[in-house]
């Protein structure tokens, strides 16, 4: 389980100016054959919708395949997502790729790119984070 907390850190469309809280919950394979992995993943958030005017669920399933890089700290994947459900829209389909760095066996630095495939998904959203496991 990974509890999740975004914060508006960004200005004009790049932010959704508000503090927006959720929960996922993970499945993963790690040490496949060839050095790839294997996850997914079901979220829900608590976000404010587009008028601002109160809260509703998202709801977001996604499928994700890793593959170590030239360390055993650096990973890449790419991951294709879909949220059937959003506070105010229907059907945002993403496909997603970015870098992992393990800092220790439980922390983790990634960043990476959404890139939406669906006609009402944002068209890109760049990220970065921090993750524990505990």
């Amino acid at each position: 389980m990974l509890p999740l907390v975004r914060f508006p850190t960004g200005s004009g469309g790049l932010s959704d100016h508000r503090v927006e809280e959720g929960l996922i919950l993970t499945l993963a394979a790690q040490g496949l054959r060839g050095g790839f992995d294997l996850g997914t993943m079901a979220e829900s958030d608590l976000d404010r919708n587009e008028g601002n005017d109160g809260y509703g669920v998202d709801f977001v399933d996604s499928v994700t395949i890793g593959h170590r890089l030239s360390t055993e700290k650096l990973n890449a994947y790419v991951e294709y997502g879909i949220a059937p459900m959003r506070t105010s829209r229907t059907h945002l389909a993403y496909f997603d790729t970015g870098v992992t760095h393990a800092l220790s066996k439980n922390v983790r630095l990634h960043a990476g790119i959404n890139v939406g495939v669906s006609r009402l998904a944002d068209d890109f959203t760049v990220f970065a984070g921090l993750s524990f496991r505990r």
